[in-house]
């Protein structure tokens, strides 16, 4: 159907619809419309019988495509799919629809455990996502210990590589800070929170400005 190039280009082009859907956040007639030619591209590449180094991505992007559409049963099986072909970003998706109940029951145990596989994987969001399980006892016990190490393990990467995932690491920041802030799992320590609020401030994280000119930070040098 086509050729290695042409695969790769069309590829690229579906990619950069996918991420300006997910921008645009109120999706318009017009792009729903959009959508769904594109779930039509989508389902020509993984249903053909060529190679393609990325189709468990195409999978991905059929699922995210889904969900911009409200098809949760059928995002959660294209998701499933692109996680059996290892994509990364797909086993915090698969978590998600557990977690939320979108497109299967609803099983916070199960999200827990696809999380941990995205997590193992390195995948940004699933530790996040992780992470947020044992602070808030999502499919297990409370472990703030644990979502710790996690916030910890993406706080520690630094250097020009990881300038990329800047928005990850900076909202690892922010809940080390707020676990410092409200005493989770160790005493509160508003000098340690601090600290941990500016850090995730030099990564773009409004949240963690939002905190930090509260009242409860009045009094300390900024």
């Amino acid at each position: 159907m086509y050729d290695d190039k042409t695969s790769e280009v069309l590829y690229l082009i579906m990619r950069e619809l996918l991420e300006q859907t997910k921008k645009a956040g109120n999706v318009s007639d017009g792009m729903i419309n959009a959508i769904r030619q594109s779930v039509k591209r989508y389902k020509e590449f993984v249903e053909g019988d060529e190679s393609f180094s990325e189709k468990g991505e195409v999978w991905y992007m059929m699922g995210q495509a889904y969900r911009q559409l409200a098809d949760f049963k059928k995002a959660f099986t294209c998701f499933k799919k692109a996680a059996a072909m290892d994509c990364s970003e797909a086993f915090a998706m698969v978590g998600d629809a557990y977690h939320e109940g979108l497109g299967v029951v609803k099983n916070p145990t199960k999200a827990r455990q696809w999380y941990r596989k995205g997590a193992d994987m390195g995948e940004i969001t699933a530790i996040l996502k992780l992470a947020d399980c044992y602070k808030r006892g999502i499919g297990c016990k409370v472990d703030y210990s644990k979502a710790m190490e996690l916030y910890m393990h993406l706080a520690e990467r630094t250097g020009r590589f990881w300038n990329r995932y800047a928005d990850g690491i900076g909202i690892a920041l922010y809940e080390i800070g707020n676990m410092y802030l409200n005493g989770l799992g160790m005493p509160a320590d508003l000098k340690k929170a601090t600290r941990y609020f500016k850090l995730a401030v030099k990564k773009g994280n409004l949240d963690a400005e939002n905190v930090l000119n509260g009242e409860a930070f009045k009094n300390l040098k900024r």
